[in-house]
């Protein structure tokens, strides 16, 4: 098979990938609580076992098990905690005990020095799937019905960063951005995407009055530049691996954290903008 031929049927996979992933991404946010719960359960352990993959060389069961079973569990016990208490808080305290069980657990099997490792899958799986959460409760916990738009508010962001960053980088190109960990980013994909994420937020949040419109065209610009850190981050991971993605889950796309690793870094600032009034009318967890 040719490398174009290659290219073809890959690029076939990832949109039947995407028609496949988008509904049930959608459908589980429309629907909040334990679908929502149990989608970005899934995503959580799925999450810190491809970090372990790349983090510890030669990771084997033991190494995976207790941050998986973390990222399994921690949203879990999140909405459990808001269906039975009325409201879902940012619960720091499971995820800071999490981290902990996981950390000892590694030195309690003997492997003290991947105890970083399992420690960190833990918290870079779990902080995000906590603040979606919390931002999906917004809406319901206090009646106002933008804990949906909140959450596509975010998603759009990202998804613009990304497409204005490949367009102007294919079309401007220019010095790149960081050869040695990502050599296909440019700086004038950088700002490209940052105008594109920055002007979807700002027309997506006035239609659905999610806020000021300059305060969304500014933070939309931010998290999209934030985002690519994210993307960087987890390509620096994958060139120390030596592996050029993840996991091999998602047909055509890799693993899920080559999906949301921008998602990952930018939705727990989006939290905290929603935290400080930015966004939206933000209550006090």
């Amino acid at each position: 098979m040719s490398d174009a031929e290659k290219k073809g049927s890959n690029l076939k996979l990832r949109v039947w990938s995407a028609l496949v992933l988008a509904p049930i991404v959608l459908a589980a946010v429309y629907f909040g609580g334990w679908a929502l719960s149990v989608l970005l359960a899934v995503a959580g352990g799925i999450i810190a076992w491809e970090w372990t993959r790349l983090t510890v060389q030669d990771a084997g069961w033991r190494d995976m098990l207790l941050p998986s079973a973390a990222g399994v569990f921690v949203p879990l016990l999140a909405t459990w905690e808001w269906q039975t208490a009325g409201e879902l808080p940012l619960t720091l305290q499971t995820l800071g005990g999490a981290t902990l069980f996981a950390a000892i657990g590694r030195i309690a099997f003997g492997d003290a020095k991947n105890w970083a490792s399992a420690a960190g899958g833990v918290l870079y799986a779990c902080l995000p799937v906590l603040t979606v959460l919390s931002i999906r409760a917004h809406g319901q916990d206090y009646g106002e019905g933008d804990g949906i738009w909140l959450l596509v508010l975010i998603l759009f962001i990202v998804w613009a960063m990304d497409i204005g960053a490949y367009f102007s980088g294919k079309t401007i190109g220019g010095p790149k951005m960081a050869p040695r960990l990502s050599p296909n980013k440019t700086w004038a994909g950088l700002i490209g995407g940052m105008i594109t994420a920055g002007v979807v937020a700002a027309v997506f949040g006035g239609l659905f009055d999610l806020g000021v419109w300059w305060h969304l065209l500014l933070i939309g610009a931010l998290l999209g530049a934030w985002s690519q850190v994210g993307d960087v981050v987890e390509s620096s991971l994958k060139r120390q691996a030596d592996v050029k993605d993840a996991s091999n889950i998602i047909p055509g796309h890799g693993g899920v954290m080559d999906r949301v690793d921008g998602l990952w870094f930018a939705v727990p600032f989006f939290w905290l903008f929603l935290q400080w009034g930015l966004i939206g009318s933000a209550p006090a967890y």
